[in-house]
């Protein structure tokens, strides 16, 4: 996992480069900065750093001082990379991994005063960031509120709606009357792989409705079906891991609702670190569990 980290800090560094250089992105539709080291779009360019600190948090073999620094910068790279779909999804990820590794250096009679004060810190930091962020994030309140209200046909949205989280909702509601129309096999099996291009204007920013105008119900079912089964695999991989992979898992699956790593190389490195890292731990969980409970001896050198 070392190596891997070694490997996918290359963004990070282009990153700092870029913004030493001042090499900055405006987003094409609020205008905020976005800092990528020079890439095409922030979605690729955060999903690497997703990937990058999802390493960080699953290497165990490494110095604690080490990989606290590293989720930091990696932390700081997603900010200022400034896609708030990424923003969203680390959340679960990143608290998980802050509460584990702080109460791990403790103590077990020490971990639930540590664990509450870390709980407390974490939460706190989470609504600073909130509120400094409110302007970012109100969309997601709008969209929450509005509800389904917002399924409706394109046509209808006014112009306020085509603009709440960078018109996602109007993005879904056209693939989403697409398929509608289309025939009762097309139902089932979807329009076709990358039928969209021509037709759309944008690609769908969001996995599954992707898959419903592609693949049909049957794509659909086969997404949450991969999704569910390696999410139930973390269950049974060994602690403290198990809950690194979890929220690993959950915090990918938020991902998808609002972009489409599954559909980019680097989600899909992503997801192939998180779900390789799951299945090696569960294969080898009992090895695992009795390296983790083996008693230390000191060998005692006795002189006659």
């Amino acid at each position: 996992m070392r190596t891997v980290i070694l490997a996918l800090l290359s963004p990070l560094i282009f990153q700092l480069v870029g913004t030493l250089l001042g090499v900055v992105k405006q987003s094409e539709t609020d205008g905020s900065a976005a800092y990528i080291g020079g890439f095409n779009h922030e979605a690729a360019f955060s999903m690497l750093l997703c990937g990058t600190l999802l390493a960080v948090c699953l290497s165990r073999h490494i110095n604690s001082k080490l990989k606290f620094g590293l989720i930091v910068w990696c932390s700081i790279g997603i900010f200022v990379a400034n896609y708030r779909t990424s923003l969203a999804s680390i959340v679960p990820l990143l608290a998980m991994s802050l509460f584990i590794d702080g109460t791990r250096r403790f103590l077990p009679r020490q971990r639930a005063i540590v664990g509450s004060a870390l709980v407390v810190l974490i939460t706190a930091g989470g609504l600073a960031i909130a509120v400094s962020q409110a302007e970012r994030f109100s969309d997601l309140g709008l969209l929450l509120e509005r509800n389904t209200s917002l399924i409706k046909p394109p046509t209808t949205f006014t112009v306020e709606e085509r603009h709440i989280m960078s018109g996602r909702p109007m993005i879904w509601s056209e693939y989403y009357y697409a398929w509608d129309e289309s025939t009762a096999r097309q139902h089932m099996i979807g329009l076709g792989p990358e039928t969209w291009v021509g037709k759309m204007k944008v690609y769908a920013h969001n996995t599954l409705v992707s898959a419903l105008y592609e693949l049909g119900l049957v794509g659909v079912a086969c997404y949450i079906i991969v999704w569910i089964w390696f999410l139930s695999l973390s269950f049974i991989v060994p602690i403290p891991a198990r809950w690194t992979c979890l929220t690993g898992h959950i915090s990918f699956i938020i991902l998808n609702m609002a972009t489409m790593p599954m559909w980019n190389i680097e989600g899909l490195i992503y997801y192939a670190l998180l779900c390789g890292y799951t299945v090696y731990m569960v294969r080898n969980r009992h090895q695992l569990m009795r390296q983790s409970y083996r008693p230390r001896f000191v060998p005692v050198t006795v002189r006659v």
